[in-house]
């Protein structure tokens, strides 16, 4: 896919922040699916304050009051229509990453507004504790 590649200045610049505060090697996108494991039982124990706090208390570059826009409601019924595809962790043995303090979870997820559109590529790092550090997606807001 190589999605550095279509980066450029300051987002280059955060993004690839974004990728080494992890501890990764190369961009999620471009790690092989061999690397990948589909397994649930792996993930980090992820609940809702973990990810309100990352999104609304962490600094950012959203508003709060952008993010009050934003439907919880809508997100959960997304999830049960199938827009969320399956989600993959990154093997903790992967020569793409230089530690395992993170699980790396990665996925695709249909777009809201366009279902004609193909879906878009997402990725998060979280702690062991569920403390969700850092995520990307290939739409428009990032």
């Amino acid at each position: 896919m190589d999605y550095c590649a279509k980066l450029s200045g300051e987002v280059l610049s955060r993004y690839s922040n974004k990728i080494e505060s992890v501890g990764l090697r190369k961009c999620p996108y471009d790690i092989p699916k061999s690397d990948w494991i589909n397994d649930m039982k792996i993930w980090p124990p992820v609940t809702y304050p973990d990810v309100y706090n990352y999104l609304i208390v962490t600094p950012g570059e959203f508003t709060m009051e952008a993010l009050k826009a934003f439907k919880s409601l809508d997100a959960y019924n997304f999830v049960l229509s199938g827009w969320v595809m399956p989600l993959y962790v990154l093997n903790p043995k992967s020569s793409y990453r230089d530690n395992d303090l993170f699980t790396i979870i990665r996925g695709k997820v249909l777009p809201s507004q366009r279902v004609s559109v193909s879906p878009h590529n997402v990725w998060v790092a979280v702690q062991r504790d569920g403390v969700v550090v850092t995520g990307h997606c290939t739409c428009m807001a990032g």
